[in-house]
């Protein structure tokens, strides 16, 4: 009772001012419909901070909060987060889109003035505004059959990043959807953004006829994280009807530029404190205990205080009570959620993986310290690197990249790491996921293999597993993506892809060619015309030495062999590339590849290139299928199938017209 006495009390102490905390400032309007607008949003002048004005569009019902003046639909504002939620654009592809076709539009996120563009349909804001397109919460989607979707910088194409989404079809000609929980590249394609930008453009383009009842299903677009986290499968419903409009709203999370508000005079509460995230943007924080609006004066109140004046002691006994049922209720929903994102997450067998990958100590290996596998997208924690990645030195703009000495010792570190791991620790790792983008520099540009994310173990006693496709086209080993069975030698075609890319600094993801081959069938189709210098980067014909040049394509080559087994492991490849940075040019017997072992032997004449005083009328291949169709433009899918077929293999519904090269 005196418990009671005491909070009755204290509660009737509180001012009523307690009761209730303003957002805005003083005599400033903070609702538009049905949405609040926090301070330094305003509606009006002298109620914002200059490039926070939004607009209340009253026309319609009910009525809509814009961003600036423009037409960009703001959904949700968090002070916490730094963050604005609106509605951006999905472009779909025409309904007769053809091999040929492409869909190309541009968004501008960064300030108040609308524009047209020649390629398409363009919205947004003034230039010099104080967002842009989150890096962290965004995802680039593609939806379709036989379609790549590129991000592009605005004005240009130059390419940011892309993924591709292929159908393959059946013997009978049915396109086959197996679509799992990703987009992983069959009827759908997901990747993330790598830069914050104000403004982008982005290209559908149709790689192969489809069938015609797909075609109005083509669709890119940047989008939230978590809304595609639960629209997908409505998405990806290719029996549901589609809407008839070329452009649908998607959501898009814009953060606030960095240094553009900044906590100089701008954390008025008494108990906020200035905010500096990851990504060096300063943002306003009420103190822990607090809660409210940090940007002004009193915006932060105490939690422990936060309750209402009552006048019935059992409205304020359910009140309590209701609290404490409320937080356990929430904590259990809460433990819920955590087992069932463990379990989606494969949380055991990532946790073996982990335990394994956190004892490595390698020096061409980022160092991985935990992880957390209770959210909804498996968290790894890994040491920091400072120099960026592959990617971003390979294809910054300009004539000169990477000089091509430093291409040898990151491929050699490359090579190296994935040794390692494929056949020098305990338990075996495929990485599953080898590109550019994963392979971090440090300051003197040593490469570190980054992103396990992907990777599965191999038990001792086995060659290989049969798991889901998971992997980046472009990179991916076709007979992984095929057949599903992962081994040591899918990450060896990654490699291989790698070495191209050095070679050429051509994005393996985005190239085609004249004749719409990418850039492995048409590499290896000018290796076989001995007209390699066609695609290789000048700077490398510049700097290199020709014969050496030579030598990594032939490597190249190998690697990229369409039968695993014709291809040479990461230890063999770690040991080629180590003779030749170190000038050991030396014949190999021809019946193997430096230090290989007889029975793990690789034809030397399927590294034999014009020039090096030895027979050679073509390149041999195993798998003869890679080079003698390529004049036919045949596919990569139908040799599987010939290479399978004539070792008395059956491959199910993988008959059908899915092409890398056309």
């Amino acid at each position: 009772m005196s418990i009671f006495i005491a909070v009755v009390g204290f509660l009737a102490w509180l001012p009523a001012s307690m009761a209730s905390t303003s957002i805005g400032l003083p005599n400033c309007n903070t609702t538009c419909g049905d949405m609040s607008v926090p301070y330094p949003f305003g509606l009006s002048p002298g109620c914002y901070l200059p490039g926070f004005d939004l607009t209340c569009d009253g026309s319609r019902n009910p009525p809509r909060l814009l961003l600036g003046d423009g037409d960009l639909r703001v959904t949700e504002i968090s002070l916490w987060n730094a963050t604005v939620r609106v509605n951006g654009t999905a472009i779909r592809m025409a309904k007769n889109g053809t091999a040929s076709s492409v869909s190309h539009a541009r968004e501008n996120i960064s300030g108040t003035k609308k524009f047209r563009s020649s390629h398409g349909k363009s919205r947004g804001l003034r230039d010099g505004g104080h967002f842009v397109v989150s890096s962290i919460h965004n995802d680039l989607v593609a939806t379709g059959c036989n379609v790549l979707a590129e991000l592009l910088v605005a004005g240009n194409n130059n390419t940011i990043t892309g993924c591709a989404s292929f159908c393959p079809r059946s013997r009978w000609g049915r396109t086959i959807l197996h679509i799992d929980r990703k987009c992983s590249g069959i009827g759908c394609c997901q990747t993330s953004v790598n830069w914050n930008l104000t403004s982008y453009d982005v290209r559908l383009r149709q790689l192969e006829e489809s069938s015609s009842e797909f075609n109005r299903l083509k669709l890119v677009f940047i989008a939230d994280q978590t809304w595609f986290a639960t629209v997908w499968g409505e998405l990806l419903n290719f029996s549901a009807p589609r809407p008839t409009r070329p452009e649908m709203e998607v959501p898009v999370v814009l953060d606030w530029v960095s240094g553009k508000v900044g906590c100089d005079g701008a954390c008025r509460s008494q108990y906020s404190f200035c905010y500096n995230d990851t990504f060096l943007r300063s943002m306003c924080r009420c103190k822990q205990g607090y809660d409210g609006n940090p940007y002004i004066t009193n915006g932060c109140t105490d939690l422990s205080i936060g309750l209402g004046i009552s006048s019935g002691a059992v409205f304020i006994l359910a009140v309590l009570d209701g609290i404490l049922l409320t937080r356990k209720v929430k904590e259990l929903r809460k433990k819920k959620q955590k087992q069932k994102f463990y379990k989606q997450n494969r949380g055991q067998l990532l946790e073996q993986l982990v335990a394994t990958l956190s004892q490595i100590n390698h020096r061409n290996i980022v160092k991985l310290f935990g992880c957390c596998l209770e959210t909804e997208v498996p968290l790894l924690v890994y040491e920091f690197i400072s120099n960026g990645t592959l990617y971003e030195h390979l294809h910054v703009e300009g004539p000169r990249s990477l000089s091509w000495e430093h291409r040898l010792r990151i491929a050699n570190g490359t090579a190296r790491a994935l040794a390692y791991i494929n056949s020098a620790i305990s338990v075996p790792i495929i990485h599953r996921d080898i590109k550019s983008s994963n392979i971090l520099l440090d300051d003197s540009l040593t490469a570190k293999v980054s992103d396990f994310g992907a990777s599965r173990y191999i038990p001792v006693d086995q060659t290989g597993i049969n798991t889901a496709v998971q992997g980046t086209i472009g990179y991916l080993d076709p007979l992984y993506y095929y057949t599903g069975r992962l081994t040591e030698k899918s990450d060896v075609y990654s490699f291989g892809v790698i070495l191209i890319e050095l070679l050429s600094r051509k994005k393996p993801f985005a190239y085609m060619s004249s004749n719409n081959d990418s850039l492995v069938v048409h590499f290896v189709s000018l290796l076989r015309q001995e007209n390699l210098v066609q695609i290789l980067d000048p700077q490398v014909v510049e700097e290199g030495d020709i014969e050496l040049i030579k030598d990594v394509a032939n490597l190249a080559a190998v690697c990229i062999n369409l039968r695993g087994e014709d291809r040479p492991t990461m230890r063999q490849v770690e040991m080629k590339l180590e003779g030749l940075i170190q000038g050991s040019r030396k014949p190999a017997p021809e019946s193997t590849v430096d230090g290989g072992s007889e029975e793990n032997a690789i034809p030397m004449n399927s590294m034999i290139l014009q020039g090096r005083g030895r027979q050679s009328a073509s390149l041999y291949y195993t798998c003869a299928t890679v080079t003698k169709n390529i004049g036919r433009k045949s596919t990569l899918q139908q040799q599987v199938i010939e290479m399978k077929d004539r070792d008395g293999g059956i491959i199910h519904s993988s008959s059908g017209r899915l092409s890398f090269s056309s």
